[in-house]
């Protein structure tokens, strides 16, 4: 073997060590960031849980009216729907049981909900502190328009659904990721 040609061998070789520790540093790299980042991801789902609504305006209470609903985001032929049932109370105050939603996100912190009457943006709540637990890692927003700033979480509003603005709602859900 010539020089020249053990010298092109020899290139050769460092330049595929070289290619191999540019591979190597980048998946470690990759492997950190992935780990160290908190999960920006966002997922669309389906989702169940409750929805609380009273006519007194905070947490704990209601004048003339306290109620449960089930709350489902489900997917149709053709629609996200939010859709609401009556669990308990007497008599039901809700105009309408169905909120067409355009998109649905969440993350490790948040989930929104883009409907026809509004955004819902729900906190992730992994201590409860207003209902002794109940609500622990749940996704939840509340307008509490009469309760203690510390009781509205989130973005909603007794108007999206209809109700008088004076009314205490309280949306909790449990997302459901497609394909999971």
């Amino acid at each position: 073997m010539s020089e020249s040609e053990d010298g092109r061998a020899h290139s050769r070789k460092l330049d595929s060590i070289i290619i191999g520790l540019i591979i190597a540093v980048s998946v470690v790299l990759g492997l950190c960031l992935h780990y160290s980042l908190p999960n920006l991801e966002r997922h669309e789902f389906i989702a169940m849980g409750t929805f609380y609504i009273n006519d007194c305006g905070e947490s704990h209470g209601g004048f003339e009216y306290a109620g449960t609903f089930y709350a489902n985001l489900t997917w149709t032929d053709s629609d996200w729907i939010l859709s609401l049932s009556l669990r308990t109370g007497l008599g039901d105050p809700l105009p309408y049981h169905e909120l067409r939603v355009f998109s649905n996100f969440y993350s490790d912190s948040d989930m929104i909900l883009s409907t026809e009457k509004g955004q819902i943006v729900l906190e992730y709540m992994a201590v409860d502190q207003i209902w002794g637990g109940m609500l622990n890692g749940t996704f939840v927003a509340i307008y509490s328009p009469s309760g203690p700033a510390s009781e509205n979480i989130g973005s909603i509003s007794a108007e999206m659904f209809g109700l008088p603005a004076h009314y205490y709602v309280q949306l909790s859900l449990v997302p459901f990721p497609l394909g999971a």
